[in-house]
Formats: structure tokens, sequence, C-alpha cells
């Protein structure tokens, strides 16, 4: 189930959670998620719930992970993101992360509801975040859509696939995020681009 159907689950059966609770479930739902893993929940009226999480056995040696006083804090942001990605929990994760550290996000399903929601909205955009693959309309087509209207945004596509030949099919000038990726490389990614000079220009 998707984290939409994975809350309403738990009203159902009464499980009451704060909005911190909820923010921090559907963090943990996108970053399972991203990792080709499942969350299977238990749950009892009067009784609480119990989440496990199953993730893929993988070969690959364990990264050692930075010194304490090395990690970074990425900045605190105010630009306006406009977040594509089909996937409900990838959009569910990184929408919380980017609107914890100060961004206005907004966020669609598909190319066809990012432009419905532009619709409606007459603020500035100073990023497009969105999945390559999309039904319909895809990314790419998204970006180019967008950036005539708007030559100062900047563009980041998220992919699921470590095919060279998907960077080499994109607008120039865009960034590339590989999922799945964490909290901190998702925000220093963002700020990276929306720090550069370099802008996305469709072709």
């Amino acid at each position: 189930m998707n984290i939409d159907q994975l809350l309403s689950h738990l009203k159902k059966l009464g499980t009451s959670l704060s909005t911190k609770q909820l923010v921090g479930l559907a963090a943990v739902y996108g970053i399972v998620k991203q990792l080709g893993g499942n969350i299977w929940v238990e749950s009892e009226p009067e009784r609480g719930s119990s989440f496990t999480i199953y993730l893929p056995r993988t070969a690959a040696a364990p990264v050692s992970a930075a010194p304490r006083g090395e990690r970074s804090t990425p900045p605190i942001g105010r630009e306006t993101i406009l977040l594509v990605e089909d996937e409900s929990g990838v959009r569910s994760f990184a929408r919380t992360v980017l609107v914890r550290y100060g961004y206005n996000v907004i966020e669609a399903e598909s190319s066809e509801q990012a432009l419905t929601q532009l619709s409606r909205y007459d603020g500035p955009l100073d990023l497009l975040l969105t999945d390559v693959m999309l039904s319909g309309m895809d990314g790419g087509q998204l970006a180019r859509h967008l950036t005539p209207g708007r030559p100062n945004m900047r563009v980041i596509f998220m992919s699921g696939y470590a095919d060279p030949s998907v960077e080499e099919g994109l607008p120039d000038g865009c960034g590339l995020l590989e999922k799945p990726f964490t909290a901190h490389t998702l925000l220093s990614r963002v700020r990276e681009s929306l720090s550069s000079r370099v802008v996305t220009r469709a072709s």
C-alpha cells in the first residue's frame, strides 16, 4: 500500500498519530520505498501498532559514515520548488525534507497535474524537481514546456536508472539526482543547483 493508504488504514484502526509522527512516518516510508523495500504493519485496538521493515539483501560493502565533525548541515532555503514524482512514497519523503528546511513546495504526481497546479499559482518558481520517467508527458518534456516562460528556473531530474543515455537525452544545464537518495544528498543537490549560475536551456 502507498503512504496514503497506510495512514488511512491506521486511522480506521483507531490509531492516533501526532503531526510530528505523521511526518516521520512519511519520511521513513519514502526512504524504505526508495531502497526497494516494504513496511509491514500490525495494529490492534488498545495495543498499538508495530512496523516491520524489509529491505533487499545486497552484496555491496558498507560505506563508512563521515566523522561527526566533518558532517555539514544543509542550509535553510526560502525558494519555491515544483516537485513532480509519481511514486507517492518518494514524493512524500522529498516534500517532507524540503519543507522542513524552509522551501515552499508545490507537488504533483504527473506533468499534467503540475501544469494545473501552476495555472493557479502566480508566484516565482525557482526549481523544477521532477522524475524523468512519468506517464503521459515525461520530465524532459515538462522542463522544455516550462523553461521558455521561466528562463531563470533551475531543473533537477530524478532517476532510478543508472543509464548514461538517460542523462544524454535531458536538456542542457540540468542536474541529475539518482534514486535512492538521502535527505542530505537531496538538500545539497537542491542548494547547489539554486546557487549555480548555469540555467537549463530547452532544446
